[in-house]
């Protein structure tokens, strides 16, 4: 069996409570030679995979939209993969979902990829990401980010179940290496968050909102709850993390990770974790 080496980069896996997915690999352009790598599978060795739980992680500027069909069949025919993350990952800060463009940064892609409507015809299983970075970056975007945000969930709520509010608030505007920052990074996502659930589950009660949490923090995962309104957090039904299992670092240890995902739940409140490895 083989599969593309741009497919193969684009690989995650979805555990119970637990998801898996690679970082942004190199973008894909439709003038790009693609080399093939031969897969020698034992089935033998294998158990069923349940569709909930295992995925990719779709980078928005990695796969043409020209090249999605195919690269939805290779995925379930050598993966068995039915679910994605859509626009992935940062891509959802620079997505534009009305022009299926995306905005000027270190990862765009002239070629654009798949819209909404061609991932939801190839993949069963499809979670969304909404934008927060102009929030973050400007308070005063709340509502225009609410705005889009409930526009989505009316347009893609009755088919769309699963949806992430924005993309590693705690890297955004250099808060790694600014304390500063990140101690403002979240107060303006609980503000934001104060704004766009509600404004969301209006849209769509049923859909199931993700907020994300700092998993290496418990102090400052316990600050975003108690930043946001006690009605709000209640309409939040789990917390996304990215907790980069099986790194070189030390602190992303995979033998970690079960006491990363039992303190977020008990600074949170939450059982429901949704954790992408990158």
């Amino acid at each position: 069996m083989t599969i593309t080496e741009h497919f193969r980069q684009a690989f995650f896996l979805l555990l119970p409570c637990t998801m898996l997915a690679p970082a942004s690999g190199q973008s894909i352009t439709a003038e790009a030679p693609v080399r093939t790598v031969t897969l020698h599978l034992a089935p033998g060795a294998s158990v069923p995979i349940s569709p909930t739980l295992y995925g990719i992680n779709y980078d928005w500027n990695a796969i043409p939209s020209t090249m999605t069909d195919q690269f939805a069949r290779a995925m379930h025919v050598t993966a068995e993969v039915h679910t994605v993350r859509y626009p992935g990952g940062w891509n959802a800060e620079h997505y534009d979902w009305l022009n299926n463009t995306e905005q000027q940064w270190k990862h765009y892609s002239p070629i654009p990829g798949a819209p909404p409507a061609q991932i939801l015809h190839n993949f069963s299983g499809v979670t969304f990401i909404t934008p927060s970075s102009s929030a973050i970056t400007n308070p005063d975007m709340d509502e225009r980010v609410a705005t889009i945000s409930e526009a989505l969930v009316k347009k893609y709520g009755d088919r769309v179940k699963v949806w992430e509010i924005g993309n590693e608030w705690f890297l955004q505007r250099g808060a790694r290496h600014n304390p500063q920052i990140l101690q403002q990074n979240i107060e303006r996502y609980a503000k934001l968050l104060n704004v766009v659930v509600p404004r969301m589950k209006r849209a769509s009660p049923g859909v199931h909102i993700y907020v994300v949490a700092e998993w290496n923090n418990k102090n400052d995962t316990r600050r975003l709850r108690r930043l946001t309104d006690p009605g709000v957090w209640a309409q939040i039904e789990g917390i996304a993390i990215h907790p980069y299992c099986g790194t070189t670092t030390d602190e992303s240890s995979c033998t970690t990770l079960q006491q990363r995902i039992a303190d977020v739940r008990s600074a949170t409140g939450k059982q429901n974790i949704y954790a992408s490895e990158w």
